[in-house]
């Protein structure tokens, strides 16, 4: 399946053979053909429900860590970078520190039907990325358009792209909090409520430093600068909406405030388990500017 569309991409001049990652002879080979199943599985499934034409992903050929999307000579194509693959492995599935940090939690996923820890943050952030990439093809809805990029590629602000990258954030963790949500309901109910907050304040501060991994955290924070939104304002975004998400479901009714608390709180104690660390400008930025990231994350219009 991954090289008959490859071959039908190739075909139509949408990327060349170069371009497109062969992971035949990968160290990760079962990972990115895991990955590939599953994430295809989804494609075809929501571009049913948005009517999306001729969908298809791919893994690009690039090392660095990014996604992009785009829709061009019939096919919604979306490209998640090898390099994205490898850095979750490397700092997820065999990270050491965050192994040895996730048995803190083994009492408590003991009691649900959960693989490891690890398999769960993993799938998380690729479903994070995946539906990301979506809601671009979801808001070009069939026309062409050129690719756009999850990592910031380039340094000219454009409030329109901003507002685009913000509002696919947004709808990319409204799905992260209905996955969520399915777990819960499937898994683990009958042990209460808090089990649903708990997993989600966990899976949320492992997913700052995955789009950390994206590029431009270490710099300082900036609102009207570069095609994307600085990653500290996506992390609060994505942050408050799960919250709100849960705080509008009548069922669900957790408070949003205490969600994003506690996530932020847990963010401050991950961080020796991750290489990829901006939590002392992080910390600094939200201790001084916290009002003026509220106001941004909560601004329909940025």
């Amino acid at each position: 399946m991954y090289t008959e569309n490859s071959k039908k991409i190739r075909d139509n001049n949408i990327l060349n053979k170069e371009d497109i990652f062969d992971f035949e002879f990968s160290p990760h080979k079962d990972r990115f053909n895991d990955v590939y199943l599953k994430i295809h599985n989804i494609f075809t499934y929501e571009a049913r429900n948005y009517n999306i034409e001729n969908p298809i992903i791919l893994f690009e050929n690039n090392f660095s860590v990014n996604a992009r999307a785009r829709y061009s000579k019939g096919y919604n194509v979306i490209l998640i970078n090898s390099g994205t693959i490898v850095w979750l492995v490397e700092n997820i599935i065999e990270n050491e520190k965050l192994i040895k940090f996730n048995k803190l939690y083994n009492q408590a996923f003991s009691k649900i039907q959960f693989f490891n820890f690890q398999e769960l943050i993993f799938q998380i952030n690729i479903l994070f990325t995946f539906h990301h990439e979506f809601a671009h093809l979801i808001q070009n809805s069939n026309q062409s358009f050129n690719w756009m990029n999850e990592q910031v590629i380039d340094s000219n602000y454009s409030i329109q792209k901003h507002s685009l990258e913000i509002d696919a954030d947004t709808y990319s963790a409204i799905q992260i909090a209905r996955h969520l949500i399915q777990y819960y309901e499937k898994d683990f109910k009958n042990y209460g409520i808090n089990f649903l907050e708990f997993i989600t304040i966990v899976l949320g501060a492992n997913l700052f430093f995955y789009i950390s991994a994206f590029g431009n955290s270490n710099k300082k924070l900036h609102y009207y600068e570069n095609s994307h939104p600085h990653p500290f304002i996506r992390v609060m975004r994505v942050i408050f909406t799960v919250g709100k998400y849960y705080e509008d479901d009548k069922e669900i009714n957790l408070t949003k405030t205490n969600i994003v608390e506690k996530m932020i709180n847990e963010i401050f104690v991950l961080q020796n388990a991750y290489t990829t660390n901006n939590l002392p400008l992080f910390k600094e930025e939200i201790s001084n500017n916290y009002l003026d990231i509220f106001n941004t994350v909560l601004n329909k219009n940025y």
